[in-house]
Order: structure tokens, then sequence, then C-alpha cells
């Protein structure tokens, strides 16, 4: 009787240490996802090269402009989350910026707010050396991605999608590519001032001004451009307006 009383006992030992143990490993698989998503908090600017990974992320823009400088790269890894408080930006003033997702795991580019709207953040600003964004979503910017490289180096935007935004691609890009992009839901789609920019097979839709413009404005030109292959359609003004000289517009679809 004291045998088999005891190893009931010795079973219901046995029992609760491993119940405890399952409970052990599901908390601490349950704490895991948390530590992951508190993120990096981002309130200075950029002097030396950098890397923004998934490990890191969501990085969290909590200062009204980040600055790349001092010739620094800042680059972003695929599966990358940069979220902006109200009316930041990432500005790439003497630096680069080699932004490159993957279609299965792009970066995305996003506003901080529980209730974002278009405008939210400010954008990317993009105005020194040769810079590249590439599979990235980018929404509830004011200007998604702005060019302002004077000629300096080209900008490559490729393979992106802008959605929620005032404008996607803006600014005066010299020697620069826009191509393969996905624009919807803005007000805004490509609006630019400069030379030798190649536009290639973007797509855009359901924009409440010009879809696309290449435009003089005072101190900027809109020469010599290509602008090819593109899908354009649900313009609320123009779909493609072509305002500078030598400017070559091929194949579209509006």
């Amino acid at each position: 009787m004291n045998a088999k009383f005891f190893t009931k006992m010795l079973t219901a030992a046995l029992l609760g240490v491993s119940f405890v143990f399952l409970a052990l490993v599901l908390l601490g698989r349950s704490v895991t996802p948390a530590i992951a998503q508190s993120g990096t908090t981002v309130d200075s600017d950029i002097l030396t090269n950098t890397t923004w990974n998934q490990a890191g992320s969501p990085y969290k823009i909590v200062t009204n402009t980040v600055s790349v400088l001092n010739n620094a790269v800042l680059t972003i890894g695929s599966g990358v989350y940069v979220e902006f408080q109200d009316n930041a930006k990432l500005h790439i003033q003497n630096g680069r910026l080699m932004a490159v997702g993957s279609p299965v795991l792009p970066i995305t580019f996003t506003s901080l707010s529980t209730n974002p709207s278009r405008a939210s953040w400010e954008g990317v600003l993009l105005n020194s050396y040769t810079s590249t964004i590439e599979y990235a979503v980018i929404e509830y910017a004011r200007e998604a991605v702005q060019i302002d490289n004077s000629g300096a180096a080209p900008v490559y935007v490729l393979s992106n999608t802008m959605r929620y935004v005032d404008g996607a691609v803006t600014g005066g890009p010299e020697a620069s590519t826009i191509a393969y992009n996905e624009v919807y839901s803005a007000g805004t789609g490509i609006d630019i001032r400069g030379g030798t920019v190649l536009i290639h097979q973007n797509r855009l839709r359901q924009i409440d001004n010009a879809c696309m413009s290449l435009r003089h404005s005072a101190g900027f030109g809109s020469t010599n451009n290509t602008v090819s292959a593109n899908t354009i359609y649900d313009c609320g003004w123009q779909g493609i307006w072509l305002n500078g000289a030598t400017n070559l517009g091929l194949s579209n679809r509006i």
C-alpha cells in the first residue's frame, strides 16, 4: 500500500515539474516577440556608416529631421520598418542611402501614428551622392521621395509602392532612374524638374492631380528626359505633361 502511494506521489510530482517547464517555455516564446517589437529609437543624425536590419526593427524616427552627414552610408535591409513621428523626415544631406529590400520582404517607410493620413510625415529627401531606394513601401508621407541632387550623382528609385501620399516622386533629379514603381491614392504622381532622367514602366492610378509632369520652374530645366512604357489612368488633371526641350514620350499607355 505504501509503495502504491509513493508511486502516485512521484507521478504527480513529475507531472507538476513537466507543467512548470512547459509554462516557462511558452512564457519564453511569448516574451521574445515583445522584445523584438520594441524596436530602435532614432533621435539624432547619422555620422558614420550605419546598417538598419530586422533585428532592430522597427526604427522609430522621433525627431523632426534625421540627417545622414559626413559622407556616411545608411544601409537599410529587407523587411525593416522605419516609422516616423508627425512631420519628421529622413534627409540624406551629405551621404548615401542604400535602402534595398526584396519582393518578398520590402522595406516599409510609414507613420508612427495610430491613425495616419496623407502627409503625416514629410518623406525621404535625397540631395547628395548616389542613393538607391528599391523594393520599398512608402506610405502616409507628404512627398514620398524628394530628389534634389543638382547633377551631383544619379539616384535610383526602383520597384517601390508609394501610396496615401501627397506626392510620390518630386524635385529636381539629374541623370536618375525612376522605374517599375507603383503609385496609387496620391495627390500627385511623378512631378520633376530635372534633366536626363529615365522614367520607365511605372504604373500610376487614382491620382488627384497630374499623374506625371516634367516641367520648368525657377532655376530648373526639364530636358533630355525619356518617359517610356508607363501605364497611367484615373488622373484628376493630366496624364503626362512634358514641358521642356527634347523630352521623349515613348509607348506609354494612358
